[in-house]
């Protein structure tokens, strides 16, 4: 019950947090988290939907800049590689791009955020199940976040997903509470 509870508690904690592409308020950079990979150099369906939802957030002009953050581990899982390789096809200049080759966890992102690259402004761009722990996890370590979702597609397997994200948000909420 402890455990559903602080599942609850965040998803309330933030909801005033989550927006759509047109209320969105301007912000300094969109985050996109990693994903997974569909090929080496290409990105998995979660991956390519956040990456173009924040396309659309910058051709909107909500923000300057996008972070892509991701696991870059070996030359066969590099998640910044592919995520630029599929941003740059759509149309982006790479200099429109914030690389962070370390963002192994929701944590690391969010951590990083601030504390590496300086940024304490952003909107956050992952599917619905993984942006309540997101959003709660920026805002607790000091990044002034909100969140739009990227459910661009019919995700095949989402329940794995969304039991990852359910015990992955009990870790966040350890890591980030004082």
């Amino acid at each position: 019950l402890v455990i559903v509870g602080i599942h609850f508690s965040i998803s309330y904690k933030v909801a005033d947090k989550i927006f759509t592409i047109d209320s969105a308020p301007k912000k300094e950079v969109a985050v996109v988290f990693g994903a997974g990979l569909k090929f080496k150099d290409w990105p998995g369906d979660f991956l390519k939907d956040r990456i173009l939802m924040a396309l659309e957030l910058y051709k909107e002009g909500k923000v300057g800049k996008i972070l892509m953050s991701g696991d870059s581990a070996d030359l066969t899982h590099d998640e910044i590689k592919a995520m630029v390789n599929f941003a740059v096809t759509q149309g982006l200049k790479s200099d429109n791009l914030i690389l962070d080759p370390l963002g192994l966890s929701t944590f690391d992102t969010c951590n990083r955020l601030e504390n590496v690259f300086k940024i304490n402004d952003a909107i956050l761009v992952t599917q619905s199940a993984h942006l309540g722990l997101a959003l709660y996890v920026c805002n607790k370590l000091g990044v002034d976040a909100v969140g739009v979702a990227s459910d661009l597609s019919d995700y095949s397997g989402m329940w794995k997903f969304r039991i990852r994200e359910f015990f992955a948000g009990i870790a966040a909420w350890w890591l980030a509470s004082p």
